[in-house]
């Protein structure tokens, strides 16, 4: 099988399914405690305590300990077509999700160490009959020793992941 076949989306089916399907990434939130000066009108300095909620990005690392930590965040919106977990901002937490599926997926390659996903990739490996029950998926793991993947039909490498498919709780059955 064409492992590049596979990647490719149309810009239609994509926007039409970016719609419905979105990327969750796991977070931890936290409260950062900093001190801060504010100059007071008199000229003299005033200290204060400043609480400031941030949240850590989780690499993903499909472990028990890893789904115990953090929480599912949908993140702002990012070219579909752009990796999408480099930096990615928490918007809102994802509540009601439960695993569908896990699947294996392909991505590009550029070097070992840079791994890019993108929604595009993701989506376009979403096997019809999925399609209807699928609302958020997250990718979770990059094992070392499966991590690359040379397509002898592409004469290409490509990245491997596993990546958990999910859908919404009361859909569930």
């Amino acid at each position: 099988m064409s492992i590049s076949k596979l990647l490719k989306i149309s810009d239609e089916l994509l926007e039409n399914l970016a719609k419905k399907i979105k990327p969750v990434v796991r977070f931890v939130k936290f409260t950062e405690t900093k001190k801060g000066y504010i100059t007071k009108t008199d000229g003299g300095i005033e200290s204060k305590i400043y609480k400031i909620e941030n949240y850590m990005q989780l690499p993903p690392a499909k472990t028990p300990e890893y789904f115990k930590k953090g929480d599912l965040y949908y993140i702002k919106n990012v070219d579909l077509r752009s990796a999408f977990l480099w930096n990615p901002d928490p918007i809102k937490k994802a509540e009601g999700l439960v695993p569908y599926k896990e699947v294996i997926t392909y991505h590009e390659f550029l070097a070992p160490a840079i791994f890019r996903p993108t929604i595009a990739e993701v989506l376009a490996q979403i096997a019809k009959e999925d399609l209807t029950d699928v609302v958020a998926f997250e990718i979770v793991d990059l094992p070392l020793e499966e991590c690359f993947f040379y397509n002898e039909l592409d004469k290409r490498t490509y990245h491997v992941a596993r990546t958990i498919l999910y859908k919404e709780a009361a859909s569930f059955s």
